[in-house]
């Protein structure tokens, strides 16, 4: 028996918070050694000024939204896999990889069309600083007409994690950021007989780095994952209608974070108005938010996986479970990093090499945008639910109404007091509104599903008795 069939078997015999663990701890690690890209990125380019640091900033939200992409497709993609295999459809979940990969081509070229005809306008429309602009179109543009590594990284390494094969996930991005991390100076600045290309050298040192984390997981792959990449007279191809299915959970997650891309376009523009500084400090904090909730998407990964699984088994009694554990342990590390950003802010930003304008900038941002943190992680489950159970328009309609609804046209508002610390607030006022969403869609969704899979097991039950 191959060493994924093992894995989901004994999946079953786990209390919940073991088998969440199990599941999100190597998924945590390939996110935290994943968003050492982006750190190290920044604070390589930051010895370049404030304005090379604000492009990088500017730059993450088409990065984020790229991504977005890829790994919104991913996660349909796995949560069909892993409902086939609560199931035992092992040819579903082939054609379900299948579908993956030639959707994340399409989106790809999307993306590449942009990087050559798109960054310049994007820029120039975000930004009035020519030396920003300059800085971002020379980070952004080979980022995004080499974003097939990204994609073949992010499908490869999801491929694993959704047959239980995590820890060769972190494998590959163990690979991926060594590439980067020892690229990223001599790319940089120029070392060891390499040309000096300033910002562009830490993009080429990323695609690096994805593409050797993208190699490594297609590896471990082949010659680990039996319960997708196996051949018999049964093996599925390409199908429309589970791709279909693939698109359906996936593009209403990818849309949570075109959602987030579009709001903080939008709040990139209203920063950059006070000045470059303001921006960066933003960055800042953006970048270390984002390894700080990288506990929180792993076990939310993991909890796609369980409820997948025990959706697919028809199974509500262990869903009521893991959502239970779920809620707890990402809560309280939601709250651990409340705590963080709010007492350590100046600490935080050090690595950054942080202007005094920065600095003053940043403390008041760290600590009301971390006010968020009290409440996000109990969304994050139910978010999770919504994915694993075909419901993730409901994760789009909660984004929507936290980025688009709420923060954009209340950080407008507040830009008219002319007080830059009065536009952080828009984060916990939308925070919310959206908590209030998500809380009303989650009751709906619980009760159809409660009453769905208790209905095929009475239906079970009767069919078995004489």
């Amino acid at each position: 028996m191959a060493i994924s069939e093992r894995n989901i078997i004994n999946m079953q015999a786990l209390p919940e918070h073991r088998m969440l663990f199990n599941l999100a701890w190597p998924v945590i690690m390939s996110l935290f050694i994943q968003g050492l890209y982006n750190f190290v990125d920044s604070v390589f380019i930051a010895r370049l000024g404030a304005e090379a640091l604000s492009a990088v900033s500017i730059s993450f939200v088409v990065q984020n939204l790229a991504t977005s992409f890829f790994t919104g497709i991913a996660t349909g993609m796995n949560a069909v896999i892993s409902r086939a295999i609560g199931a035992d459809k092992r040819s579903n979940g082939q054609s379900a990889m299948k579908s993956g990969f030639v959707i994340q081509g399409f989106f790809s070229l999307i993306f590449i069309i942009f990087g050559i005809a798109g960054v310049d306008y994007y820029f120039n429309s975000t930004s009035a600083n020519t030396l920003v602009n300059t800085y971002g179109i020379q980070y952004l543009q080979p980022l995004m007409i080499l974003c097939p590594a990204m994609a073949l990284q992010i499908t490869a390494e999801r491929l694993l994690q959704a047959t239980g094969l995590t820890r060769y996930m972190m494998y590959s991005q163990v690979v991926g950021t060594i590439v980067n991390v020892v690229l990223d100076p001599v790319m940089i600045f120029g070392l060891l007989g390499c040309p000096e290309m300033g910002v562009a050298g830490a993009a080429y040192a990323t695609v690096l780095g994805q593409l050797a984390a993208a190699l490594t997981a297609l590896y471990f792959n082949f010659k680990k994952n039996k319960l997708i990449f196996f051949k018999d007279n049964h093996s599925s191809g390409f199908d429309w209608a589970t791709a279909g299915m693939v698109l359906r959970i996936g593009l209403p997650t990818a849309a949570m974070g075109i959602s987030s891309s579009f709001g903080n376009y939008f709040i990139n523009r209203i920063l950059i108005s006070f000045s470059a500084s303001a921006n960066a400090a933003f960055g800042v904090y953006a970048k270390l938010q984002s390894i700080a909730l990288m506990p929180t998407e792993g076990m939310s990964a993991g909890l796609v996986t369980m409820y997948s699984f025990f959706y697919g088994k028809k199974d509500f009694s262990r869903m009521k479970k893991t959502l239970k554990v779920g809620e707890i342990m990402v809560e309280v590390w939601c709250v651990f990093c409340f705590f963080v950003f709010s007492v350590f802010p100046v600490l935080l930003m050090q690595p950054f090499s942080p202007t005094a304008e920065m600095i003053a900038v940043g403390i008041p941002c760290f600590r009301i945008i971390g006010i968020t943190y009290l409440t996000s992680g109990l969304m994050t489950g139910l978010v999770a639910f919504f994915q694993a159970t075909g419901h993730s328009i409901y994760s789009f309609l909660i984004s929507l109404s936290r980025m688009v609804f709420v923060r954009v046209p209340v950080a407008y508002f507040l830009k008219s007091f002319n007080r830059i610390e009065l536009i952080w607030w828009c984060w916990p006022i939308s925070e919310v509104v959206s908590d209030t969403v998500c809380l009303l869609l989650f009751i709906r969704c619980y009760k159809q599903i409660k009453s769905q899979l208790e209905f095929n097991q009475v239906k079970i039950k009767n069919q078995e008795c004489p």
